[in-house]
Formats: structure tokens, sequence, C-alpha cells
């Protein structure tokens, strides 16, 4: 007797493949992927590298910074890398509101789109502290700046080879210091506004020698003047000449002359006393006895009467 079997849908256990009704294999379809997704793939994955590379440049220390004033403008800018153990900037580009541009490096030196240079110590993205500024015109200062200008004591070499010590006020010569000319001249005393106003002593490079007062870089008030010959002046001056009354001249012969003076002479009412012990009190006109007055000799005789460019007028008992 013949056995009948049953059709059956059902797979072997060998997981055999499905079979379509002409007895193929029936494939599996493949999900395309879409042009949106492969977009949004790429830009994670473009944004993963830049966030990577931004936290790399940042762990390294390179900063965008401001600083801004008191009401609030722009001061400066930084860009570049900063001392990730101070946090303070230390090698990148600087720009001004002024639109100057300057390098830095080492957090320490900078270098001026005009050609100025300078070491020393920087606050705010300025030069604030002490330090060295090269001027493009070859002067060099070194000392205390403020923003940039000689502010407090310091030193200016001038291209020309004058040099300067001492104090200054918004980038001006400006209180006690010491000036040195170039051709052998130098000063000390005080200084206002760039000019020598106060007290002081100038030396000439011939030896000559004023201490006094001055007033705009020429002797005004009292002071004594002590040339290189050997002569001194001990009296007031106006302008830089000799002027007024009581002043004292005595040469280095022993002549002395004690009055009036004016325009840089003895002209007025005084007393010349030659080292021969001879004397002539009265009336001067440019160093020369002009006017009235008394002349006395060693021996006792004098004249009294007029005198004419230095010369007695007319005998006299």
């Amino acid at each position: 007797m013949a056995v009948e079997t049953k059709k059956t849908n059902a797979a072997p256990r060998g997981g055999a493949q499905q079979t379509h009704r002409n007895g193929a294999p029936e494939r599996k379809k493949k999900r395309r992927m879409t042009r949106t997704t492969r977009g949004l793939i790429i830009l994670a994955a473009v944004s993963a590298v830049v966030l990577i590379a931004a936290l790399a440049v940042w762990a390294a220390g390179l900063r965008y910074l401001t600083v801004r004033d008191e009401e609030g403008g722009v001061k400066a800018q930084f860009l570049g890398f900063i001392d990730k153990t101070t946090g303070q900037p230390k090698n990148g580009t600087i720009t001004y509101a002024d639109g100057a541009k300057a390098k830095l490096k080492n957090g320490t030196e900078l270098t001026y789109s005009d050609g100025v240079t300078y070491a020393g110590e920087i606050r705010d993205l300025a030069i604030n502290g002490i330090g060295k500024l090269n001027y493009v015109n070859g002067d060099v200062y070194e000392g205390a700046l403020v923003n940039g200008t000689p502010e407090g004591e310091g030193r200016m070499a001038y291209a020309n080879g004058d040099v300067y010590e001492g104090g200054f006020s918004g980038g001006e010569l400006d209180g006690k210091g010491t000036y040195a000319f170039a051709g052998g001249d130098s000063y000390s005393g005080d200084i206002v506004k760039g000019k020598i106003t106060g007290e002081g002593t100038y030396r000439w490079a011939d030896g000559s020698v004023y201490v006094g007062s001055f007033l705009n870089g020429l002797r005004n008030g009292f002071g004594t003047y002590s040339y290189a010959n050997g002569d001194v002046y001990k009296g007031t001056f106006a302008g830089g000449i000799k002027s007024g009354s009581n002043g004292t001249y005595v040469w280095a012969n022993g002549d002395e002359y004690v009055g009036d003076f004016a325009n840089d002479a003895a002209e007025g009412y005084g007393t010349m006393i030659w080292a021969s012990g001879e004397s002539y009190t009265g009336q001067f006109v440019n160093w020369l006895m002009h006017g009235m007055g008394t002349y006395t000799w060693t021996n006792g005789h004098t004249y009294t009467g007029q005198f004419e460019n230095g010369l007695q007028v007319d005998m006299g008992a």
C-alpha cells in the first residue's frame, strides 16, 4: 500500500531559503542611504573634526582677546597664544583702535608696524611698566612708561648724541634731571615741560659754569656765572643777560665792579675797584665811566665831575 505524503510550507530546520513559486530562491532587499542622511553624517564628521581641532588649539593657548576703555570702546585686540600658566598674551598680533598693529613675542617684545620696537613690561596689550623703547628716528628710551609714553624716571639717548636722565611727564622732560649735550655742554636741575626752568647748573664745554635760576632755557633771576677765563659774575639775569641792581663782577686779575647792570654790561650807578687800588664810583654806560662820578687814586687824590666814554671831561679838586 502506497504512503501519501503531504506538502508543507514549513522550512526545514537547516534554514533553507524561501522559494518563489517558480522555485527560485528569494533575495533580501538592501536599503539605500538617502542624500540627506549622507549629508548629515558628513556634517557630523566635519563638525567633530572641527571641534577636536578647536579644542586642541584652545588647549594650546590660542585666544582672541579684547581690551576696552572705561566707556566700553575697543582699545586693542589680540589674536595669538597666551601663556597657559599666567593667562597673559605671549605670541601673536595686537591691533589698536587707531589701526596700528604690533607683533608680540614672548610676552615682552613688541614690533610695531611703523618700525618702533619695545622690550619690557606689557599690561592691557599696551606698553605699561619698565622697558626699553626704540624709536624709528634712532632715539632710545629706557625707563617707566604708561601706554607707550615715557612717564616717571627714565633715560633718553637721542640719535644726535644727546643724553637725558631724569623725570618725564606725558612724554616730555619734566622734573629733576641731567641733560648732556653731544657737544660737551651739560645741565642738571629743574625742567618743566621740556624747558630748562627753575634752579639748576649749566656747564659749558669750555669750562664756564652757571648756577642759578632759569626760565625757558635762559638764565633768569639770581645766579652765579663763572667764566672759563676766571671771571665771576654774581647777580640777576633777565632773558639770559646780566640785568638788575647790586650785581658783582670780579675779573680774574682782581678788578671788581659792584652796581647796576643792563644789556649784559655795567650800566647805571656803581663802583669799580681796580686791582691797583684805584676806584671810581658814579655813572656807567656799557662798562665805561660816563656821567657824574668820583675817581680816587691810590695816593688819595680824587676827581669828582663829568666823565665821557671812560675819560674825565674837566679837572676838579
